[in-house]
């Protein structure tokens, strides 16, 4: 997949030089946050993809108007981060388009593209798992003892048909469980 051959117990140390090219030497989780301006500015730089939504999902109405303050704030603040997160796809793409397109007869073509979609699906992973906690808290606002059932097909938005019937289901439960008690 990658010239390093694969060693999973041993770390690598990148050259100086792509240290600096990188910046790898920053924090990755204590880094200073970039200003609105500087963040904006490097998002327009690449222009979006037609047809992707880059908006995070909106909360089910239901649910959020029986969220606490609390839970409205945990909700708000996840939908900003997927938003944030949603950003890194422009570049991530227009790398990709530009790699394909111009890069065509290059040997390596194939190992850069499957650490590209490596990447991309992290990064799907991280924002799905940013709606699974949003679904959850939509899910606790409703009734404290809810939760979504953990799942490997998770989608990325929980469509509101399904999230009506996790509560049908665990309000139902919660009954046969009080009515056998």
């Amino acid at each position: 997949l990658h010239s390093m051959g694969i060693r999973p117990h041993y770390d690598w140390s990148p050259s100086d030089g792509l240290t600096a090219l990188m910046k790898l030497d920053v924090p990755l989780h204590t880094s200073e946050l970039l200003t609105d301006m500087e963040r904006k500015a490097i998002i327009e730089s690449y222009p979006p993809m037609a047809h992707v939504d880059y908006k995070a999902p909106a909360t089910i109405p239901t649910a959020e108007r029986a969220m606490n303050k609390g839970q409205r704030h945990e909700d708000s603040s996840l939908r900003q981060l997927q938003y944030q997160l949603s950003a890194v796809y422009r570049p991530l793409d227009i790398l990709s388009h530009e790699l394909v397109t111009c890069e065509a007869g290059n040997p390596n073509l194939e190992r850069y593209c499957a650490m590209l979609h490596d990447v991309c699906k992290l990064l799907l992973h991280v924002g799905a798992s940013m709606t699974y906690a949003r679904t959850n808290i939509a899910l606790r606002a409703i009734n404290p003892s809810f939760s979504l059932k953990s799942s490997n097909e998770v989608t990325y938005t929980l469509p509101l048909d399904e999230f009506q019937n996790t509560l049908i289901q665990q309000s139902a439960a919660r009954k046969a469980t009080r009515a056998a008690s």
